[in-house]
């Protein structure tokens, strides 16, 4: 199969199953507007969200999933990696178990290898948002793969209470960044949106927006009756293609320790 640069760099963070991140050129979707509820209405609702996750420092999730782009399927299957707030390991095959790709992340740099795709890319996160298109971070790729809030500043209750505001209305309930993030050099602002279950509070869609409310990413969570991870679909739509990945969660299990070896180069 044949794939474009951009393909070749989008396509491999949508094979991770990690991020989905294009500018929306033709779809507009209009923003919630809701009674702004006070910071303390707001705590409360973040700490319910933060307390209804596992509490975790090292974590593995095995994982299978597919990525579509303009009806061009990739099948994988992949292991992650992660010790909380500190690094993502990330090594994906086919489903013929040939290595696709491995990525390493912390909370400064990335390092990406895909020998399938030609890829051998080491930067800091402003150099992935610029190749990307959105300002994304480490915190964003850990909280999609932990189904967890997470805005600019961390994830850190004190940063989630500071940065998100309750927005509600009689359909749902939402968490809505109050601080405009902007992709260098771009002049573009977006913010997160989080739409939470209002029995369990654990969230079931994560959205990336620009500042005109225009979705760029859509993360969904589906979870078993006993509120266990079992898939995300991820989608993601610009003006020259659509893609979209969906990741099922075979196994994630939360360990006391945890071996993390990449070969940096």
């Amino acid at each position: 199969m044949k794939m474009g640069k951009r393909f070749k760099f989008s396509g491999f963070i949508l094979l991770m199953g990690i991020i989905v991140i294009s500018f929306n050129g033709c779809n507009l979707v209009k923003r919630t507007v809701g009674v702004r509820k006070s910071m303390k209405d707001g705590e409360n609702i973040v700490t319910r969200v933060v307390n209804s996750q596992e509490d975790w420092k090292f974590m593995e999730i095995r994982l299978t999933g597919k990525a579509d782009e303009d009806g061009n399927k990739i099948g994988f299957m992949g292991t992650v990696k992660m010790e909380r707030d500190k690094q993502i390991y990330v090594l994906l095959r086919s489903n013929l178990g040939i290595e696709v790709a491995r990525v390493y992340a912390t909370r400064d740099s990335v390092w990406m290898i895909s020998r399938i795709l030609g890829i051998t890319e080491k930067g800091d996160w402003k150099l992935i948002a610029g190749k990307v298109g959105y300002p994304v971070d480490f915190y964003a790729m850990q909280g999609i793969l932990v189904q967890g809030l997470f805005t600019s500043a961390g994830d850190q209750v004190k940063d989630l209470v500071e940065n998100l505001v309750v927005k509600s209305n009689k359909e749902d309930l939402r968490l809505v960044s109050n601080a405009n993030m902007e992709l260098e050099g771009k002049g573009i602002k977006y913010f997160n949106e989080f739409v939470l279950s209002r029995e369990t509070f654990m969230i079931q869609d994560s959205k990336i927006r620009d500042i005109k409310g225009q979705w760029i990413a859509d993360v969904k969570y589906m979870y078993s009756p006993q509120n266990v991870i079992k898939k995300i679909e991820l989608k993601g739509i610009d003006s020259e293609r659509n893609f979209a990945v969906d990741v099922n969660v075979i196994k994630r299990e939360i360990k006391d320790n945890l071996e993390i070896n990449f070969d940096k180069f």
